[in-house]
């Protein structure tokens, strides 16, 4: 009888020293591991000694009861990272949603109830993820281009001050996000917030984006020259960059203007080079190096 309770204890030990480092959670996987069978397991749950949290996680002891440990829940039980609003809970400048959001890697085809489960098709760049207290959690950059396909500018310029203050959000952080994710939703949005009024348009949002992540000097903006107005403008090198929006730039009549402006310019001595939007949004790699080269001439 001696030997059997002590056999049994070295699963309690191991089950003890996991969870304490997990908020008080443990894995399905985690408790096999530990030498305890899936009978075993059914039995602790029926005396109290672990309550299911979500499919595969359970709360050792006591009931999860606070917001890190249910956090640490959705982690473990999607092998994700916390993102959204519960990350930016979880880093300081967000208010926590009711249900935890995680970010996984491909598309998410087990429900979990009591959870919001995003997939990214582009995977979970390293670069993107931190841990706070132990709990995986995408950056305060990374969940600001979440939040701001989520709220409205003046929301976002509430979480964006947030988390500017504590430090977690310097302009060149959060733009080289938005260069390296020209896909996401709240890119634009985001890039608005960060680089100011001064831009008009989303697309010369997306731009300037462009050129911080791939460390391109800032031109000036709608700059008056020669009697219109320029859209990108770099004094220095006698360079303009006119961006074709879909929106403004898909009439006959608009294009036959934009002609007209560019000849101007180019009589007067500048270089003038037009982008489009499938150029800045979908083609990026090359617009960066097609405009790294013009600026080295």
């Amino acid at each position: 009888m001696t030997h059997r309770r002590g056999t049994e204890a070295l699963p309690d030990h191991a089950v003890a020293r996991i969870a304490a480092e997990q908020h008080g959670l443990i894995t399905t996987e985690q408790l096999l591991r530990c030498g305890l069978t899936r009978r075993a397991i059914a039995r602790r749950v029926e005396a109290g000694r672990l309550f299911r949290v979500h499919v595969g996680v359970y709360a050792v002891g006591v009931p999860v009861c606070t917001a890190a440990a249910r956090w640490h829940a959705a982690v473990l039980a999607t092998g994700g990272v916390l993102s959204h609003g519960s990350g930016g809970a979880l880093l300081g400048f967000a208010r926590a949603p009711v249900r935890p959001h995680v970010t996984v890697e491909r598309a998410w085809r087990n429900p979990r109830p009591g959870l919001v489960v995003h997939a990214t098709r582009c995977g979970l760049d390293p670069r993107d993820v931190t841990e706070v207290d132990g709990i995986p959690v995408f950056t305060a950059p990374r969940c600001l281009l979440d939040r701001a396909a989520q709220l409205g500018p003046r929301a976002l310029d509430r979480e964006l001050a947030a988390a500017r203050a504590l430090g977690l959000a310097p302009t060149e952080r959060v733009l080289d996000v938005v260069g390296r994710h020209p896909r996401r939703a709240g890119g634009p949005a985001l890039a608005a917030a960060v680089l100011g009024p001064f831009t008009r348009s989303e697309l010369e949002v997306r731009f300037l984006a462009l050129l911080r992540a791939h460390g391109l000097p800032l031109p000036e903006c709608n700059v008056p020259l020669l009697g219109s107005e320029a859209d990108c403008v770099w004094a220095d090198r006698r360079l303009i960059v006119e961006l074709d929006g879909r929106a403004t730039h898909g009439v006959t009549a608009q294009l036959a203007r934009d002609a007209r402006r560019d000849e101007v310019h180019v009589a007067a001595g500048w270089h003038v080079e037009r982008c489009t939007w499938w150029d800045v949004v979908r083609d990026e790699r090359r617009t960066a190096t097609r405009v790294a080269a013009l600026l080295a001439r």
